[in-house]
């Protein structure tokens, strides 16, 4: 049915492959043929889209990332109680450098299911990339606690070196680099960040 498709597309989205990402779409557009208001799927879509804008996967990321605000729009239409529809937004939100309204949406997705990873992580993650060390990392260790086994785990735990790296604790993002990389060593920024943490600490040949 409807939600096997979704739920083998999230599996797909979450190995952060360019192949996975595409076969995760065909899921999804099967899933809404058989159903065309199933809100999870527009927020697996918008996820989908995002990961090929930032990774670089699409000919056309300004594209993808309109879809994902597209799908996310949709999403939260069809079921505006949904935490994650609400946290995918907040994912356009963050990416188009609206950080306040990504923060608001983001409170308000912890609201609807305050048991959830998703707004958590991204929360922490949005606070992250503008060097908040104080309001980032309890959010993201908050979101690796509340689901310590999700491939998403990669993210919220290289969103803390990130973090960690613009307040300039700079051995603290080294570690969580390495711990990154433990959780998935296919995952780009996991290298991104431990090369500029070695740069800022003059380990020039580790960079």
């Amino acid at each position: 049915d409807a939600w096997d498709y979704v739920m083998r597309a999230h599996w797909h989205i979450r190995r952060f492959t360019k192949e996975d990402i595409a076969t995760a779409k065909e899921l999804l557009e099967s899933a809404l043929a058989l159903d065309p208001k199933i809100a999870i799927a527009y927020t697996a879509i918008a996820f989908a889209n995002h990961f090929e804008a930032v990774f670089g996967w699409s000919e056309a990321p300004e594209e993808s990332h309109a879809k994902l605000g597209a799908a996310a729009r949709k999403a939260v239409e069809l079921d505006d109680q949904n935490a994650y529809a609400h946290t995918t937004l907040a994912i356009f939100d963050l990416f188009s450098a609206r950080h306040d309204a990504a923060i608001r949406r983001l409170e308000q997705a912890k609201k609807l299911d305050p048991n959830l990873s998703f707004p958590c992580g991204y929360l922490g993650t949005t606070y992250a990339f503008s060097g908040d060390w104080e309001r980032a990392q309890p959010n993201l260790e908050k979101a690796i606690r509340l689901s310590p086994r999700d491939p998403l785990v990669v993210i919220w735990r290289i969103a803390t070196a990130w973090a960690a790296l613009l307040s300039q604790r700079h051995d603290t993002a080294v570690d969580l680099g390495l711990q990154a990389i433990q959780d998935n060593p296919n995952f780009a920024d996991n290298y991104s960040v431990l090369a500029a943490t070695y740069g800022h600490l003059g380990r020039l040949e580790e960079a």
